[in-house]
């Protein structure tokens, strides 16, 4: 059967930005606020703030060597960076890092996750895998790494190349990867089963067997349910397959995969005007795909309509609606993009990539220049 070409792009889009390959990332900052949040609280009132020290080394999470205290410091800015949705931004300072620190397997890892976010359209895929393999002659075979190597050699179809690396991560009793990261790489072990060895016997049940894992470590992992469904469609199974749809879309529905999949199940169960509204959807994100590509991109004005309109049949899309702000602020519409802030936020309080952008259009309210487009990151 055929997988939904950009399937492996969004499933895991927006609730793993820490997950995979950002795993040793987490553990080694886990002592330090998280980029967005205040610090605790002692007491009735907080201290007044006080000149903060160098930050000391840290551990790594799997053996006793500490990491550089500038190290870390630099992976705290690159995290907040990320966090924000700077991705360019958060790549040049990966590569700044990994300059400097040529045998810090944490700078490289770093760097390797910045260039596997499923959110960011021009990251270089081929760069995570060359990044991947730095860590891995700089810190040897630790799962973090092996997990973002894999996870870059799928990307880049090299399929004979990441599932041995897979199964090194999968197979042992127990694994050697839990909770996200081991869905995650359940699911990229069936995706293999579905796209390479399609026709090979047993390639089914053993993608539904991985499907199944996956799902036991994560009930709502988004990619698991929509491939679970596309089989169980192509088996008729329509009732069977609608409740792994439902809940692939309300956990990532931004991903066109899933609304092609719940507009075929719904037409073919005679539920027209529910099969409609997925396969607006699913046209809208596909015309703003073919946005990456030179010869059939829309004009900014067009992809602004289109982001508005998915504002309205698709409003919990989170990352579209940082999308139609950032197309808001290109197209010189300052006080549009500062009213979407403000509504984005009153459903996500705090989130950093919309805070970051309303504070964007309010300095270009003021007269400061809007921020050149992401430009890839360099590297």
């Amino acid at each position: 059967m055929d997988v939904e070409p950009d399937s492996d792009r969004s499933g895991v889009r927006r609730r793993r930005a820490a997950a995979g390959a950002f795993a040793c990332v987490a553990a080694l900052l886990a002592a330090a606020p998280h980029p967005g949040q205040a610090a605790p609280r002692q007491g009735p009132a907080a201290a007044p703030p006080q000149a903060q020290p160098p930050p000391a080394a840290s551990k790594r999470p799997d053996d006793s060597a500490p990491v550089p205290a500038e190290v870390v410091a630099e992976m705290r800015k690159i995290r907040a960076l990320y966090d924000e949705g700077r991705y360019a931004d958060a790549a040049r300072a990966g590569e700044a890092l990994c300059k400097v620190h040529k045998e810090s397997a944490e700078a490289w890892l770093t760097l390797a996750a910045v260039h596997l976010s499923p959110a960011w359209t021009r990251r270089r895929d081929a760069r995570a895998e060359s990044a991947s393999r730095r860590a891995l002659q700089a810190g040897g075979r630790r799962p973090e790494t092996l997990q973002a190597l894999a996870t870059a050699l799928y990307r880049q179809a090299k399929y004979d190349e990441a599932e041995p690396i897979l199964n090194e991560l999968i197979d042992p009793r127990p694994p050697r990867a839990s909770g996200d990261a081991l869905g995650d790489l359940y699911v990229l072990r069936a995706s293999i089963a579905l796209r390479r060895d399609a026709l090979a016997p047993g390639s089914r049940e053993r993608a539904v067997a991985d499907l199944e894992a996956a799902l036991v470590a994560v009930p709502d992992h988004p990619t698991a349910h929509t491939l679970r469904a596309q089989m169980l469609i192509a088996e008729g199974k329509l009732n069977e397959a609608l409740p792994h749809l439902e809940l692939a879309a309300k956990s990532d529905p931004g991903d066109k995969a899933v609304h092609h999949q719940y507009h075929l199940c719904l037409s073919r169960l005679g539920r027209r005007d529910e099969a409609k509204r997925h396969y607006e959807i699913w046209h809208l994100l596909n015309r703003l795909t073919d946005s990456n590509s030179a010869t059939s991109a829309p004009d900014p004005k067009e992809k602004r309509e289109i982001l508005a309109k998915l504002r309205e049949c698709n409003p919990t899309d989170w990352q579209r609606r940082l999308d139609l702000i950032e197309a808001q602020l290109e197209l010189g519409e300052v006080e549009a993009a500062r009213k979407e802030s403000d509504a984005l936020l009153a459903e996500r309080p705090a989130w950093p990539p919309a805070l970051r952008l309303k504070d964007v259009a309010q300095k270009a309210k003021a007269g400061e220049a809007v921020p050149a487009p992401d430009d890839g990151g360099g590297g």
